[in-house]
């Protein structure tokens, strides 16, 4: 608990004035017990550790990409035109800014790692001094001393109040850290949607990913706070790196690009017709954790008739990345 412990310094209380003539009550706590041993503050740590948990992870995923980006450059170099081979490198450098600043905006000053840091503390700090004061006044003590940051050298051991406030603090123990948070307005999505393969000659003919594609791209950017990555965008990307529009389309290369455009999510997929039917596959992946959030499957017997069930995949999508979408 150690980020608790260096946020609370010492905890003088004095509930009097301090005369040289005047019989003094002094107490001591130790905080670095009490800390070890809050409940409440047990629940912060706990909530503490998973969030860095979580921005350890994203972190990791960029510098994955970055250096697979890296390692695929090396490998095709001798390959490439030198305008492929520079566009690739500005490629690699736009993931290395996209790590560099995420790790500023977490552990950067002042950044969201402080700043969670000071969340969860508030409470428990004002918690415990709170506490310690009710008590210093309740039993008239004019000072009270950190024994875990002040050398003690001798003292009485009924001068200890550390259980007694340990009791008082868990008597109120709720298994909550902090108020819920406030809710604030949501911010737009940023949403790429990659080119859908088409798997055999019968969608190819019957231009069936072109036609999921488009009617995706049109489903997303009608639902409220949704603004979409241009294809002309996605598609400049995918040539620059030498990729055909109508290759199929991995998942590294589609993550890279959505991060290079800034994507909160990207969708990918591909199509075949099989008889009469036109089936089709559906993801939607997040780039800065690499994840995939949402995965179906859908046909329809003509294209005409394909957005219908395309739309309910994508309303479903949308409450996967947005849980309160209805």
């Amino acid at each position: 608990m150690k980020y608790f412990f260096a946020a609370l310094s010492v905890l003088f209380v004095i509930t009097g004035f301090l005369y040289a003539n005047k019989e003094q009550k002094i107490g001591y706590i130790d905080t670095k017990y009490i800390i070890e041993n809050y409940r409440t503050a047990a629940d912060a740590q706990r909530a503490f550790d998973a969030e860095i948990k979580r921005y350890n992870r994203i972190a990791d995923s960029l510098k994955t990409l970055y250096d697979q980006a890296r390692t695929e450059l090396d490998a095709q170099k001798l390959m490439l035109s030198e305008p492929a081979i520079t566009a690739k490198q500005i490629e690699i450098n736009q993931l290395k800014k996209r790590y560099d600043d995420y790790v500023v905006e977490i552990w950067g000053k002042g950044g969201k790692y402080e700043q969670k840091n000071r969340e969860l503390i508030a409470p428990i700090v004002q918690r415990i001094r709170t506490t310690v004061s009710a008590i210093a006044a309740k039993e008239k003590f004019n000072l009270i001393l950190d024994a875990a940051e002040t050398k003690i050298v001798y003292a009485d051991a009924n001068l200890d109040l550390t259980a007694k406030i340990l009791e008082e603090l868990n008597k109120e123990y709720t298994a909550t850290i902090v108020p819920p948070p406030t809710v604030t307005p949501q911010k737009d999505l940023f949403i790429a949607v990659f080119p859908f393969f088409n798997e055999n000659q019968a969608a190819q003919e019957a231009h069936a990913g072109e036609a999921i594609r488009t009617a995706v791209f049109d489903l997303i950017k009608s639902a409220p706070q949704i603004r979409m990555v241009s294809n002309a965008d996605i598609n400049n990307a995918l040539l620059t790196r030498n990729i055909q529009l109508t290759n199929q389309i991995n998942d590294m290369d589609a993550l890279s690009i959505g991060l290079m455009l800034q994507a909160d999510y990207l969708i990918i997929g591909s199509c075949a017709q099989q008889g009469n039917r036109i089936n089709f596959t559906l993801r939607v992946l997040e780039p800065i954790t690499s994840q995939t959030v949402y995965e179906s499957k859908g046909d329809a017997p003509r294209i005409e008739e394909i957005k219908q069930e395309i739309g309910n995949q994508i309303q479903q999508a949308i409450k996967k990345i947005r849980p309160t979408e209805k």
